[in-house]
């Protein structure tokens, strides 16, 4: 008997093969996968088998379906056969462009597309090159391991610092990195990226600011003192910038409840002071959320509108430990005291900056030859000061001109008979003093 070619339901007769001592059917099955089986000569004449096991799956779901509701948002494009346990689709999300495998199971669950959660990454949508491309320093093997992870990853990996150029011996995670825009390196300047931000607002707001305020009355009954984040001089305002740690957020040095008595006592003290007390929430360290929350605070006492918030941002990203070693460098010789001048920073941060710096071989700062330059800068202008020449007056007659108010005091005895003093000298001649015991006193050029 020839079966060949012949049709039985949804198989098609190809050629017959032994089996077993029998003569068995190769067939293949209409249907869209395409399947070939093996299929006996009384299975075929009496019906029993009329297609393969593709046919008899129960399949919930057809190519070219759309599945739309509140979590999802897909297109099926193919069954996929065969499956091992569950049954699988091959699907389009509409929202994202991924493609990608889904259970039937997870469809009916309600789970969304991978890709756009972040479960699975989908180079050019969802990694950390595509979404945060400021953060590819970060990574030991540049934009090519970035591309590996989303920025909600919890894969750690030992980051490379962008600013001193060394990987970390610790292992950190990503979504860590990200979210705190810092690795803790050793070379960092040790400000959080919320107040460098308010730092950079403020100023392009042209206001004059003290940061890190700590008045007198700001000392407890320990004898600990206390700091503001902010004084806005002239205008009486104290800003505090409230990040994730203390304020009766979490716990650091203190709990939560002693850390928002503290915060309490603070600013009672500063209202007693005649001050106003402005908080800004910065849990978040992103620019729309720092943005929003300081232009809420700020907007009914200050002019913001020409400030740029983008490079305020800028300079909350970047290393102001980094900018001191490099003036530092390039400005050589010059002082501790000059660099804090030129930057507008406290001489002991600059002080602390250099000494890191120079730990790291950032820079060479010589902290006993910065202070003999000083000393010699000092004496420099003390020099300058006296050897000014002095034209003596006495009832507006002129008494002789002299090299210097210090050669004036050592001949003053002899030439007048009144020791003069050179403080008291150089206080008539500047116009602070009338006269010094009757006489006046004027530089001359």
């Amino acid at each position: 008997m020839d079966l060949v070619n012949k049709t039985f339901g949804n198989l098609l007769v190809l050629y017959p093969i032994m089996k077993y001592n029998r003569t068995y059917w190769m067939c293949k099955c209409n249907c869209e996968y395409g399947e070939t089986i093996e299929v006996r000569t009384d299975g075929l004449l009496n019906g029993q088998v009329t297609s393969c096991k593709a046919c008899k799956v129960n399949w919930l779901y057809n190519a070219g379906d759309i599945i739309h509701n509140d979590k999802q948002n897909i297109r099926i494009v193919k069954r996929i056969y065969p499956f091992e346990i569950r049954k699988k689709y091959e699907f389009e999300c509409n929202v994202c462009g991924c493609n990608g495998q889904i259970t039937e199971a997870d469809i009916i669950r309600g789970y969304r597309c991978p890709y756009c959660i972040n479960q699975r990454v989908f180079v050019g949508y969802n990694d950390v090159a595509t979404t945060h491309p400021e953060f590819i320093k970060y990574f030991p093997g540049g934009i090519t391991e970035a591309q590996k992870y989303t920025a909600g990853s919890d894969k750690k990996i030992y980051p490379v610092c962008p600013d001193c150029g060394e990987q970390r011996n610790v292992e950190i995670s990503i979504n860590r990195i990200v979210s705190r825009h810092s690795i803790g390196c050793s070379c960092g300047d040790g400000y959080s990226i919320p107040h460098k931000f308010t730092r950079s607002v403020l100023i392009q707001a042209e206001l004059d600011i003290e940061e890190e305020y700590a008045p007198k009355w700001l000392i407890d009954e320990s004898g600990s003192q206390r700091r503001f984040d902010f004084r806005i001089i002239n205008h009486n305002i104290i800003l505090e910038i409230d990040g994730k740690i203390g304020h009766g957020k979490t716990e650091w040095h203190n709990t939560k409840e002693e850390s928002l008595t503290i915060d309490r006592w603070k600013e009672n003290r500063a209202i007693e002071n005649n001050f106003i007390v402005l908080r800004v929430n910065a849990d978040i360290s992103s620019l729309e959320y720092l943005r929003d929350n300081l232009v809420k605070v700020l907007k009914d006492y200050f002019d913001l509108s020409n400030v740029d918030f983008n490079v305020a941002y800028e300079y909350a990203l970047s290393n102001k430990a980094k900018e001191v070693w490099e003036y530092y460098e390039n400005h050589k010789p010059i002082t501790a005291t000059q660099v804090a001048i030129e930057l507008n920073m406290c001489i002991a941060t600059i002080c602390r900056y250099l000494q890191t710096g120079t730990d790291l071989k950032k820079c060479n700062y010589d902290k006993g030859y910065s202070k003999s330059l000083a000393i010699e800068k000092v004496a420099k202008n003390a020099k300058e000061r006296c050897s000014k020449r002095v034209q003596v007056y006495k009832d507006g007659k002129p008494y002789g001109i002299y090299p210097s108010t210090c050669e004036l005091e050592r001949r003053s005895l002899t030439d007048f008979g009144i020791k003069f003093l050179h403080t008291a000298i150089s206080q008539v001649a500047n116009g602070l003093s009338k006269h010094h015991h009757g006489f006046i006193f004027k530089y001359v050029c």
